[in-house]
């Protein structure tokens, strides 16, 4: 419930200027944005988009960003072409809402393991897998992060997460929550007892409303820039250290 509270209030998506340096492709039935040299990776890394969508240009950027560290980074399109709708935001009718996510879930299984089938067929299959979720995705960072294939979670204003999934990680995270969003002190304290403790970590940003690493950045502010910078530099930290060795 807060963080839906903490999603409504931050308001509408906002545009920047981007040029995506990776490209659009079909992945089976469904698009997938890809960015990084997948010759020279270090290792794969996916990225769950807000649920405004494929399109918006901030995780556009955020992918090709993972790409400058060394990584092949992919983007599905989850909600082939149908991203919750703009007129329709804030929800007015919350169950169904619920039900746009609950449909959503049944399909990210199937289409994580067609994303594993494709690392393994560009050479990265020996690779441990990074991801990295926003909002609604932060659910499945940290779920993914409970199976062995992956080896690093990043997550900024993380919603539906709680501390039994935390309990079920076998890969450390990063959770960077914003004004409103979830505590993740209780999750991380939890990811702390185990081998790769030491790496897990939370860093707040109370200055920032939810979103702003996505589709809700304004990141022409400097402020919230810097703020990007900075989450997104402690997710690159953890995933140079584990899976980009």
């Amino acid at each position: 419930e807060m963080t839906t509270k903490a999603c409504c209030e931050a308001g509408k998506p906002v545009t920047m200027e981007h040029t995506d340096r990776g490209k659009e492709m079909k992945l089976g039935e469904f698009d997938v944005y890809v960015s990084g040299d997948v010759e020279k990776a270090k290792a794969p890394v996916i990225v769950f988009y807000d649920i405004f969508g494929f399109d918006h240009p901030q995780v556009r950027e955020v992918t090709d960003r993972f790409a400058e560290q060394g990584y092949y980074a992919v983007m599905p399109d989850i909600f082939r072409k149908k991203p919750w709708s703009l007129e329709s935001f804030p929800p007015p009718d919350k169950d169904d809402f619920k039900k746009f996510l609950a449909r959503i879930d049944e399909t990210v299984v199937d289409d994580v393991a067609l994303l594993k089938e494709h690392f393994k067929e560009v050479g990265l299959g020996e690779k441990k897998i990074g991801v990295a979720g926003f909002c609604w995705g932060g659910k499945w960072s940290m779920t993914l992060c409970a199976d062995a294939d992956f080896g690093a979670g990043f997550s900024a204003h993380p919603a539906f997460i709680s501390v039994e999934m935390a309990e079920k990680v076998v890969a450390p995270m990063v959770l960077c929550p914003a004004k409103g969003d979830v505590h993740c002190e209780p999750l991380i304290e939890a990811m702390k007892k185990k081998e790769f403790g030491d790496k897990c970590l939370t860093k707040r940003f109370d200055n920032m409303i939810h979103g702003f690493c996505a589709a809700r950045g304004n990141w022409d502010d400097e402020e919230v820039a810097h703020s990007v910078e900075e989450a997104l530099g402690l997710a690159f930290n953890l995933f140079n250290s584990t899976i980009g060795q």
